[in-house]
């Protein structure tokens, strides 16, 4: 079976690169990317398919990451799906503010692919 995972990020760039390390996750995985907070919304409320994961950008241009996150963990079909905070840089207190907003993991926009692709296999195998 596979999982299906919502990616929620506006640099096409960054989701290329995380696209192509979620294609050696251990467990088959289909990617259906939103580029706003309002392509997200529409996605949780028409998509006849929940996700299994969620990778959200902490930095949109519309809408703040956090924000989008305490919209996640209040949408009945959402709550509970794991979201992974993907974004370029976190201070200790974003880190905490991430935690405390029900976030489940902070990963960095790392350049390094091969670093990427072992922190996304190790999520993969954590949360899928």
């Amino acid at each position: 079976m596979e999982n299906n995972i919502l990616l929620i990020d506006d640099d096409e760039d960054e989701c290329l690169l995380l696209q192509m390390a979620l294609q050696h996750c251990p467990k088959p995985a289909k990617v259906h990317q939103v580029m706003q907070f309002n392509d997200a919304v529409t996605f949780a409320d028409t998509s006849p398919l929940t996700p299994d994961l969620i990778f959200l950008d902490l930095r949109l241009p519309e809408m703040p990451g956090l924000e989008i996150l305490t919209w996640i963990r209040h949408h009945e079909r959402l709550m509970n799906v794991p979201v992974i905070i993907w974004s370029h840089t976190a201070s200790d207190n974003d880190i905490e503010q991430i935690q405390q907003h029900g976030g489940n993991y902070f990963l960095s926009k790392i350049a390094d692919q091969d670093s990427l692709r072992e922190s996304v296999k190790h999520i993969c195998e954590t949360w899928l």
